[in-house]
């Protein structure tokens, strides 16, 4: 096992009334909380250095108290469902629960504290479903994700999770995979049709785009700003918002927010395919689109994607074929004010142009270089079957092998901090190897063939959320490698 592939979870409840305090390989925490009060502490070995791969320092004192006690936890190793785990058991004071596999690994230490170990997993061995989260019978309809570092919102077009009834949006505790009941609560009867995209704001207030008109009774045509609670956010105006659904949100470093869809105009403003908005809902007129985009049908909209540059241009992607009168076939790159960036040369662009899939994800690379994904099968002339990485100036980099690419639509790429790929959609195979909706892909477009997932998703896939050693994975699918997953699976990675 090696020591740079490891990661670590562990939780530390107080069992007392009065402040305590904990430092964990170096990171001190106070439990200034009454009791049960909790902290978790996540780590990375590429980032934490570990003295001995089997161990974990941890210290511990009451507030105000002149020193901590300092004791080293035993990781003694063992294998769970063909996952290497390594165990905590903690060997001091006395144990209270055991629990093989709902990750309740707990000592208690002089009544003090307990400390809850989760398991450390090797990434060189089988990955498969995350036991601790729990998702029972899932969602009874389509899904896609959104994630902060303690909840999940799910959105998309289902009225059931695991017996609870929710209506096209949902929190759900992203450790464990409980619902917030008072976010069911608030929300009420919820979206009255389907959520094609959110964005959660740095504030935590939730963006939703799509098809609807209501949100718990409240008119909100293909457009909402929602609480963390559930309740809906009326300081975010938008009228009658869109004539026709968006399908996706993007939120400036600013706090603008970009919508794109299939819309010919917002809360009465002519903008076709394209807008921004300020933080109350009210349009910026600095981006200024012209006669917007068309898609191949020659109606409003096409744009199905968007992603921003760190210079601040927007990339916008989907199945249009014309933007304010200019052919540019499923990509173009606009400067701020929604002016055409021609430095960005995509010739022909994308083909077939009748597909609405046409171009489906992108991702911005640090280098500037850029992601496509789609159900397109060229580029600009280039065979190039759903996948794609262009240079900063739209041409073709060759450096990225993907042979005979997918054979289905790639519906999401997701980029791990080692620039590795995980690629989602509809496919079956790529470059002539079996792998079933789900693949992790390496910088150059090979397969990392280290990421062991056995049959894969019976199902679509529409959206991958990386956290910490996990991903979230949402979309239309029943299983994942014969385990019954219903539209929300917790990966391994």
């Amino acid at each position: 096992m090696a020591l740079s592939e490891i990661n670590i979870s562990l939780n530390i409840q107080n069992n007392r009334d009065y402040p305590q305090q904990i430092n964990v390989m170096g990171n001190p925490a106070n439990l200034l909380d009454t009791a049960n009060a909790t902290r978790e502490f996540r780590y990375d070995v590429t980032t934490f250095t570990f003295t001995n791969e089997n161990s974990v320092s941890i210290q511990y004192k009451l507030n105000g108290a002149s020193s901590f006690n300092t004791f080293t936890a035993i990781l003694p190793s063992k294998t769970i469902q063909g996952v290497l785990t390594v165990l905590n058991t903690l060997q001091i004071g006395y144990f209270n629960t055991y629990t093989q596999l709902g990750s309740t690994y707990i000592s208690t230490y002089n009544n003090n504290y307990t400390f809850g170990a989760i398991n450390i997993f090797s990434s060189t061995t089988t990955y498969g479903i995350n036991p601790s989260f729990v998702s029972g019978t899932g969602f009874n309809g389509a899904t896609f994700s959104s994630a902060t570092p303690d909840y999940l919102y799910v959105a998309g077009f289902f009225s059931d999770y695991n017996g609870t009834a929710v209506f096209c949006i949902s929190k759900i505790d992203a450790n464990s995979g409980v619902i917030d009941t008072t976010f069911v609560t608030n929300s009420g009867t919820g979206f009255d049709n389907i959520v094609y995209a959110t964005a959660i704001q740095s504030d935590g207030k939730i963006l939703a785009v799509g098809a609807f008109a209501d949100y718990n009774g409240n008119t909100a045509n293909s457009i909402a700003r929602i609480n963390t609670d559930g309740t809906i956010d009326n300081t975010f105006v938008s009228g009658i918002g869109f004539d026709n659904p968006a399908n996706y949100v993007l939120i400036q470093n600013d706090g603008k927010i970009l919508v794109g869809g299939q819309f010919g105009s917002y809360n009465g403003t002519t903008s076709y395919g394209l807008i921004r908005l300020n933080t109350n809902g009210s349009v910026d007129a600095t981006l200024n689109v012209g006669t917007g985009f068309l898609d191949n049908f020659s109606l409003a909209g096409g744009v199905d994607i968007l992603a921003l540059q760190s210079d601040g241009k927007i990339i916008v992607g989907g199945s249009f074929n014309l933007y304010n009168g200019s052919t540019y076939n499923g990509i173009i790159r606009l400067n701020s004010n929604g002016s055409i960036d021609s430095s960005f040369n995509i010739g022909v662009g994308f083909a077939p142009i009748n597909d609405a899939n046409l171009v489906r994800t992108i991702v911005v690379l640090n280098d500037g270089k850029i992601l496509v994904g789609g159900n397109f099968t060229s580029y600009n002339g280039t065979t190039a079957n759903r996948i794609i990485r262009l240079n900063a100036n739209g041409s073709v980099d060759t450096s990225f092998v993907y042979g005979t690419g997918f054979n289905g639509t790639v519906r999401i790429i997701a980029l791990q901090s080692n620039g590795q790929l995980l690629i989602g959609g509809d496919f079956s195979q790529y470059n002539g190897s079996s792998y079933n909706s789900i693949i992790r892909l390496n910088t150059n477009g090979s397969i990392d063939t280290s990421w062991i997932i056995g049959t894969g998703f019976v199902g679509s896939i529409r959206d991958i959320e990386i956290y910490f050693n996990t991903i979230f994975v949402t979309g239309g699918f029943s299983s994942f490698n014969g385990t019954p997953q219903g539209n929300i699976s917790n990966l391994f990675i």
